[in-house]
């Protein structure tokens, strides 16, 4: 008899691909927190170990978000919290959101156990995939108090002069709050 034949990478198409189904903040607004099916669809975490360049993973929009002010030359790092979720750290300038978009490439997440190169057209490999941030504040971050609130601390003089050309300074560096992006 001859021999078997081997199996096929995914029953079906989509069957046990990696996807994306949500995207939520850390519950200091500090990261992106983005999940992926659990079950046969869960990602070999595409060869990254600890944390490392998120570049091959998130698609360019999204990565221009989580960059911001710092652009193209910024780098992007994330790490897995465990085999579906994937942390992106994100820093002052980024503009991610509640409410914003944010996607992954295609071809770059397969399921644990699959030798072959990852592609696009490999049907057990992810396929490009893009999900909103929650909008509202109590459901985007993670926790149940919802998305961190700023402290607004701002220090100037007890006393400001009444003379025309006279300005007073006031500082907000003790400032707190509000998660990753700076405070504006």
């Amino acid at each position: 008899a001859p021999p078997p034949a081997p199996p096929p990478a995914s029953p079906r198409p989509g069957v046990g691909r990696p996807a994306l189904v949500s995207a939520r903040l850390d519950a200091q607004g500090s990261r992106l927190v983005l999940a992926f099916r659990r079950g046969p669809g869960a990602s070999a975490r595409a060869g990254l170990v600890g944390a490392g360049p998120c570049g091959a993973i998130l698609d360019d929009p999204t990565l221009a978000l989580v960059r911001g002010g710092a652009g193209a030359g910024g780098v992007v790092l994330c790490s897995w919290r465990d085999a579906v979720t994937l942390e992106v750290d994100l820093n002052f300038e980024s503009l991610v959101r509640p409410g914003s978009t944010v996607g992954v490439r295609a071809g770059v997440l397969r399921p644990p156990g699959l030798a072959a190169p990852c592609s696009s057209s490999n049907p057990a490999c992810s396929e490009a995939a893009s999900v909103e941030i929650p909008a509202d504040p109590a459901r985007a971050c993670e926790g149940s108090g919802g998305c961190p609130l700023p402290r607004a601390h701002i220090s100037g003089p007890a006393v400001v002069s009444p003379c025309p050309g006279e300005f007073a300074r006031l500082d907000g560096t003790a400032s707190s709050g509000g998660g990753g992006p700076r405070l504006r």
